[in-house]
């Protein structure tokens, strides 16, 4: 028996053995072995609440297609690059919440809740997030998160979300602020690789 097979078959093994192998590393063993698209989508955002992006990327296809009002559309490394940028410029861990957690075959959904500092100014965030998910091979391919973007806009940036947060105008600001933070980010990432 290889040890992945302890890893799956006995849970007492396979806690002695996460002191040895990765978390992330583990996750993807169970990923790739067992879960169900529920437990895909539980798992993934397990690993947002424990501020471990690498195992959320490992829940995403190579060819993921991310969607969201504050970055657009983002494709496989920018996807999995975004999360571990925020959590890595995140002072204090987000508080992560999730419910309505379904999927079958090819489609699933969440609601999830996100409470958080936001930039320089530590503004506290409270994100209503509604989130679909499509599947490919036991992974994410698909995944559009929806939140009300005036009401994130307030929180997030103050003044200027109050007054110009529900037009396209802020909408592109911000979008073109974080793909340019998230260009640095990844850039500055591989130079370390």
């Amino acid at each position: 028996m290889s040890k992945i097979d302890l890893l799956v078959e006995n849970p007492v093994v396979a806690k002695r053995q996460q002191n040895k192998l990765s978390t992330t590393l583990v996750a993807l063993l169970y990923i790739r072995i067992t879960m169900t698209n529920k437990e895909l989508i539980e798992q993934f955002y397990r690993s947002f609440s424990e501020g471990n992006a690498e195992a959320m990327g490992a829940c995403y296809h190579a060819d993921v297609h991310f969607t969201d009002p504050a970055f657009g559309d983002l494709h496989g490394d920018e996807a999995r690059s975004m999360w571990k940028m925020l959590m890595q410029r995140s002072t204090e861990p987000a508080k992560i919440q999730v419910k309505n957690v379904q999927a079958n075959e090819e489609t699933g959904s969440a609601d999830w809740l996100a409470n958080y500092k936001f930039g320089p100014k530590k503004r506290p965030v409270e994100n209503h997030v509604s989130a679909e998910f499509k599947f490919v091979d036991g992974k994410i391919i698909r995944h559009k998160d929806d939140f009300n973007f005036w009401k994130w806009s307030r929180q997030a940036t103050g003044l200027p979300g109050w007054l110009l947060g529900w037009t396209p105008i802020m909408k592109k600001k911000v979008q073109s602020t974080v793909n340019t933070a998230l260009e640095k980010f990844m850039a500055a990432d591989a130079a370390q690789n």
